[in-house]
């Protein structure tokens, strides 16, 4: 895993740990939620992790590893972690502010997307430190029943109109659904 994302995996890491000891809510019940979403094509797992109550994936386009990545797409889910989506969406944008000098961001935005509330943010660093590259990041978060969902597209790289509905394409396809829930419904193939 590249430094910038270890540090920023670690500081993710540490908060929700913190978080999730301070909150847990024990489930006894298998787990009925489902992320659904629509991997773009020719991406493939890189790098996969559980700590405590985090599971984390990266995914990158099927020539580059998670260490020379351009684009890449991170889940994120949080057991235990009783905190709203914005909430997370402030911590996780304040630490991007802390490694990236210049770093700009759009407001949180907040919703609701299959009767689950969501929040959104998207920021650009210009030039990151660790790589001396522009990353752009869009990242949605999705307060589960028992678990906290959060999405990430990466660009390393300035966006283009193509990245730019790429990305807004893929944030748009990450919806989280109940398998018995019919205020959450999901799409027959994941029943």
């Amino acid at each position: 895993m590249p430094k910038c994302h270890m540090k920023i995996a670690t500081a993710l890491i540490a908060a929700a740990a913190s978080l999730a000891a301070a909150h847990a809510a024990p489930s006894a019940e298998p787990a009925r939620e489902v992320l659904n979403r629509a991997m773009p094509s020719g991406f493939k797992p890189g790098f996969q992790t559980t700590q405590g109550g985090m599971v984390m994936e990266e995914w990158v386009p099927a020539d580059e590893t998670v260490d020379t990545w351009t684009q890449m797409i991170t889940l994120q889910t949080f057991s235990g972690l009783a905190v709203a989506p914005n909430q997370m969406l402030q911590g996780w944008g304040d630490r991007m502010i802390g490694a990236c000098p210049g770093l700009t961001h759009s407001n949180i935005v907040n919703g609701n997307a299959n009767a689950y509330p969501t929040s959104m943010l998207f920021v650009s660093c210009p030039d990151n430190p660790q790589t001396h590259k522009p990353e752009n990041i869009a990242a949605r978060v999705i307060r589960g029943r028992d678990r906290l969902y959060m999405v990430q597209f990466a660009f390393r790289r300035p966006l283009d109109a193509d990245d730019d509905a790429r990305m807004r394409q893929f944030m748009a396809s990450a919806i989280l659904c109940d398998r018995t829930a019919p205020d959450h419904p999901c799409p027959a193939a994941t029943r």
